[in-house]
């Protein structure tokens, strides 16, 4: 029995020893008491960046600490009764030889150009509406790179961003189509380069239950035009038809959830879309 309390203490101590050699490996730094959040996303080689953030009284932090958790950047995003702006984090779609990546990001260093700053994506909104007005790529130190004016669409968003090869595109998608920009690296702008307009927009969407959904087919549409609608089985839910500029679809058939609407005029598939009921 003796034998066994020298081999336990023994032990004991052996444990005592690692735990404090284990303790000393570590640092402790006090001042990163914030809310962990996302790595930036492509970083010079060699590097490695996290965003933290810091919730304020008068609005939150956006905080960038390299590898040795030293801050290197921030943003302010101050609250507002009416926010006039906000930061956004696209989807990030690529395919670039044997990478791929599908995941939204708030920060990049080198996805846009070769310097030290750190670029994010700037919604801007219309005066007392959260409908977009304009997009910008912003810089850490407060530079614009880029902006898209969006006051002529209608209920805009960034849908993606792809990086396809050595080439990459803004998809801006709103009621009447998608548009797409493609960033030019050596000029640091946005140029529109293609834009799929829909013939046919439907409204107010999401739309409660038992509420017309109205259709427009635009104001040179002639001859019969129809709807069939379909939910997330693919099965048909509902149709309607119609004569002229507009048909509208009884929603009270439909159970709350998500469709897909398909436009034909004059038996000839003119639009898709998407409805929400509620």
């Amino acid at each position: 029995m003796e034998k066994i309390y020298k081999i336990a203490s023994v032990c004991l101590v052996f444990l005592a020893i690692a735990t404090t050699a284990i303790a000393d490996s570590f640092t402790a730094i006090p001042d990163l008491n914030l809310t962990p959040g996302h790595t930036v996303a492509f970083v010079k080689e060699g590097q490695g960046y996290m965003l933290l953030t810091k919730r304020l009284d008068d609005g939150r932090d956006y905080l960038i600490y390299d590898k040795d958790l030293q801050q290197v950047a921030n943003v302010f995003y101050p609250n507002s009764e009416n926010d006039s702006w906000s930061i956004y984090a696209p989807t990030l779609r690529v395919s670039n030889g044997a990478e791929y990546m599908d995941d939204y990001f708030y920060f990049s260093q080198t996805l846009f150009n070769d310097d030290e700053e750190f670029e994010y994506v700037m919604k801007v909104y219309k005066s007392g509406s959260y409908e977009l007005s304009m997009l910008r790529l912003m810089q850490t130190n407060g530079n614009c790179l880029a902006e898209i004016s969006l006051a002529d669409y209608s209920w805009a968003n960034l849908d993606y961003i792809f990086l396809l090869g050595d080439q990459m595109y803004f998809v801006i998608n709103d009621d009447n189509g998608y548009y797409w920009y493609r960033w030019e690296k050596d000029s640091s702008s946005l140029k529109m380069v293609s834009k799929t307009i829909s013939n046919a927009i439907g409204r107010p969407n999401p739309v409660h239950r038992g509420e017309p959904f109205t259709i427009q087919l635009g104001a040179d549409a002639e001859g019969t035009s129809a709807a069939a609608i379909y939910d997330v089985r693919g099965g048909l839910a509902t149709t309607a038809q119609g004569e002229g500029s507009s048909l509208t679809v009884d929603t009270s058939v439909l159970a709350p959830g998500h469709y897909v609407y398909r436009v034909s005029t004059n038996g000839k598939e003119v639009s898709t879309g998407k409805l929400i009921v509620r």
